[in-house]
């Protein structure tokens, strides 16, 4: 399975808002979304300018070459030391066919080596056992702390150490 990742751009606001609005995903997002395309618009742009998250389009590379956007995957406060990490497939024509994990660890990897953070983490719904499973399978470690959400971490040296197996 091949995916690439390009950064979100304007041209990508239509076809983002309707993953974010779709029931599939939006029943495990933390935020609302307004089903008003040009709100979207508006939170679009602001991510796509703030210094201190990353958007990208996540699309899957078909048996003809040609690519098929399939999700969004995304980094949000990001500093020298940390960064959160979300994504979710949008399409659902392509779940449960290994995307996720092969989404989080480009996200993981990307991180690590090209943010330079030390910290990454991702934050779950209490009920989503699917990303559990998924954070756990990528070497993250569930946060004890936490009570109303799930927060699954993993430290730069515990990612080298996989990474080099």
């Amino acid at each position: 399975m091949t995916l690439q990742f390009m950064a979100m751009e304007a041209s990508d606001d239509e076809m983002v808002h309707k993953w974010r609005t779709s029931e599939h995903v939006k029943k495990w997002m933390f935020t609302t979304v307004s089903d008003d395309l040009e709100k979207h618009r508006e939170w679009s742009e602001m991510v796509r300018t703030a210094n201190d998250c990353a958007y990208f389009v996540a699309y899957a590379k078909l048996m003809d070459g040609s690519l098929m956007p399939i999700g969004l995957a995304y980094f949000t406060d990001i500093s020298n030391y940390k960064c959160q990490v979300g994504f979710y497939i949008g399409e659902e024509s392509v779940l449960e066919n290994g995307f996720g994990k092969a989404i989080l660890e480009w996200m993981t990897d990307t991180a690590f080596r090209s943010l330079g953070v030390h910290w990454v983490s991702g934050r779950i719904k209490m009920m989503n056992k699917a990303s559990e499973r998924l954070f756990t399978s990528c070497g993250y470690r569930e946060d004890p702390l936490r009570i109303l959400s799930r927060i699954f971490d993993i430290h730069r040296d515990q990612y080298l150490e996989r990474a080099s197996r």
